[in-house]
């Protein structure tokens, strides 16, 4: 975690941007980072937390508008979000907002309840190898270091596994970095630079 590491409110122009979110269900929160991304590096430069409030019939409804509104501000290129145990209603509705919005950004829900281990793994292996390589830097956000220590390697499975309450915030942060490409996206302008293989 750096100290010197600012948190936010809007995108840089010149920068690229991507994000991860945790749509949430039942008791976790709804959750949300964003990413600058200077390939190989990332900073997480936002993240928002919302309770869950089941009485509440507009619920989605703000969870919704709260993401869209982000995308917009930092022109986020890509959007990954869980949508685990609720369904693609969300992130359907989601997409079709930021097509009127004519945002510039790929939304894509991401179930892992289809060949869970795998998608699991993955993700989770490649956010470790992240922090293993210090390309990942941050402010102090007490939830996520709280969560990330609560992630152990198995030997028995061979698969990692968070003890204690539900990840959201690691979710949403790994998430956002699978999101993570060597295309680049800059905010204000598109411009394609993938390295082509040889």
């Amino acid at each position: 975690a750096g100290k010197d590491l600012k948190l936010l409110d809007k995108g840089e122009p010149g920068k690229i941007y991507v994000a991860g979110g945790d749509l949430g269900r039942r008791r976790d929160k709804s959750t949300m980072y964003v990413l600058e991304v200077d390939w190989p590096e990332a900073t997480i430069v936002y993240y928002h937390e919302e309770n869950i409030h089941k009485e509440d019939p507009r619920f989605w409804t703000k969870v919704i508008e709260h993401d869209l509104d982000v995308l917009d501000k930092f022109h986020v290129s890509k959007f990954k979000c869980d949508q685990t145990g609720i369904g693609d209603m969300p992130v359907m509705e989601m997409k079709r907002k930021a097509a009127e919005r004519n945002l510039h950004c790929v939304v894509e829900g991401v179930d892992f309840s289809y060949a869970l281990k795998h998608k699991w793994e993955g993700l989770i292996n490649q956010g470790i190898l992240k922090f293993e390589r210090f390309e990942i830097h941050s402010p102090l956000i007490m939830k996520l270091v709280v969560q990330l220590r609560s992630i152990r390697f198995d030997p028995k499975t061979k698969t990692y596994e968070a003890r204690g309450p539900s990840p959201d915030h690691v979710m949403a942060l790994f998430l956002a970095l699978s999101a993570v490409t060597q295309i680049k996206h800059f905010f204000g302008t598109v411009s394609n630079m993938a390295e082509k293989s040889s």
